[in-house]
């Protein structure tokens, strides 16, 4: 009897025991599942080349501040909060490494100036052809073709074969002419002279007698500083944002076109862009020319800013003649006519840029 007794015992306590394991294995299935079902938080790692200082900067957090909070207010319940995590001054990437780094998935979104890579978008780089417009308004009227018109010719080579995603585009300003020291009216104040610029900006250097010396936005202020160049061509912005206003005391304006006006445009990862309700991709789709008027406005007030802070200091400006910008601007004929002579296809963009310079004048 008194086992008996005991047995029965034992097969309670082994049948409470089973119990209670598969009491608690459902809880903690059912805290998995709703651990599952949390929404969570998208995060777009956004890369930049400017410091956080500059107006562009401030434009690109204002912007994304509006998409976080309209996406909190129409997203279901199910549906992920989004956050944007910015990457200022280079710290992410590189300008040359911009393009591959969101390709790879390094950054979600960057920033991408048309030319940093010479060769990489061949089309798109004869919009940095010297004098290629004669005002920013016409370089503006012809982005809005290059990127926003029929012709898709521009933004089917920037995303290739799904490399990136196009978002938008920009004008960034006119490339001037910035010296250590020396006032340049000419180009024959610049023979001999070692001057910094990229890519297709070298040409002009070289075709005035100076020593074209290659420069990134990130070697700019070590080679002034080191007296490796004397100066360099870029736009004022830029000038400041790659630490290079620190070293230049004199500014030649070569036109209000300057020696170039180049796009930059805003690239996504296709993955990270296709992991996107598509709710979501609706609302920044509709919010972009938003962010592009934005980015616009703020190189503007940028540009105007920054030559108000050379011109405080004691900087010297020097405002060209139409005559004098004419020999600048004949320096320009031949770098046009050897780049439409590299390819049939650097041809058809280039007439193809022609007709649109034709249509907004």
């Amino acid at each position: 009897m008194t086992k008996r007794i005991l047995f029965i015992l034992l097969a309670l306590v082994l049948a409470v025991s089973i119990s209670l394991i598969g009491c608690n294995g459902g809880q903690q299935e059912e805290e998995e599942e709703e651990e599952e079902e949390e929404p969570g938080v998208i995060e777009l790692k956004c890369a930049h080349t400017v410091p956080p200082v500059e107006a562009t900067a401030g434009a690109w957090i204002e912007w994304g501040d509006m998409i976080e909070e309209e996406w909190a207010a129409i997203k279901g319940d199910d549906e992920p909060e989004l956050k944007f995590t910015y990457y200022w001054s280079m710290s992410l990437l590189m300008a040359h490494e911009m393009y591959d780094g969101v390709e790879a998935g390094t950054a979600d979104i960057g920033f991408y100036p048309i030319g940093v890579n010479p060769g990489l978008l061949p089309m798109n780089e004869v919009a940095r052809l010297c004098f290629l417009f004669s005002s920013m308004d016409e370089a503006l009227c012809v982005g809005e073709e290059m990127y926003e018109g029929e012709e898709t010719l521009f933004v089917d080579e920037i995303e290739g074969d799904g490399a990136v995603k196009f978002l938008t585009w920009y004008m960034m300003g006119p490339y001037q002419l910035h010296m250590a020291t020396d006032d340049v009216t000419l180009p024959a104040d610049l023979a001999g002279r070692p001057i910094g610029a990229e890519s297709e900006i070298l040409d002009i250097i070289t075709a005035a007698g100076s020593t074209a010396v290659e420069t990134t936005f990130a070697t700019v202020a070590e080679s002034l500083d080191l007296g490796t160049i004397e100066g360099n061509i870029i736009h004022m912005p830029a000038q400041f944002a790659c630490g290079g206003l620190d070293f230049t005391t004199s500014h030649t304006n070569i036109g209000t076109a300057g020696v170039a006006i180049v796009p930059a445009v805003f690239i996504m990862n296709p993955d990270s862009w296709d992991s996107l309700p598509s709710d979501l991709q609706a609302l920044i789709v509709s919010k972009l020319p938003e962010f592009a008027a934005g980015q616009q406005g703020a190189l503007f007030g940028s540009a105007a800013y920054f030559t108000g802070i050379a011109v405080d200091r004691g900087d010297t400006f020097i405002e060209l003649t139409e005559p004098q910008i004419d020999e600048w601007r004949a320096l320009a004929v031949s770098q046009h006519e050897d780049w439409r002579a590299q390819s049939a296809a650097h041809d058809d963009a280039y007439n193809l840029v022609q007709s649109f310079i034709a249509n907004c004048q």
